[in-house]
């Protein structure tokens, strides 16, 4: 599987940057690389990013005292 992180300056926040290319990692992951798992994690305060790796279908799959952690089957 492949481990997706993402982190931008907060003058790029907001303006789709981050799902545009989330999605096109995704894509690639799934048809270039052949991967069967994408996963990720983010810190629990984070709300934006969760609802980010969850918008692209990532599920929760455990947490613990500092992060969420989620997969997807591709």
């Amino acid at each position: 599987g492949v481990e997706m992180g993402f982190r931008f300056f907060s003058e790029c926040q907001g303006k789709g940057y981050a799902i545009e290319s989330a999605t096109a990692l995704k894509e690639y992951v799934k048809d270039v690389l052949r991967a069967k798992t994408l996963k990720s994690r983010c810190v629990k305060q984070n709300v934006r990013s969760r609802n980010l790796i969850e918008k692209l279908g990532l599920k929760q799959v455990k947490e613990d005292d500092f992060y969420y952690y989620f997969a997807k089957e591709l």
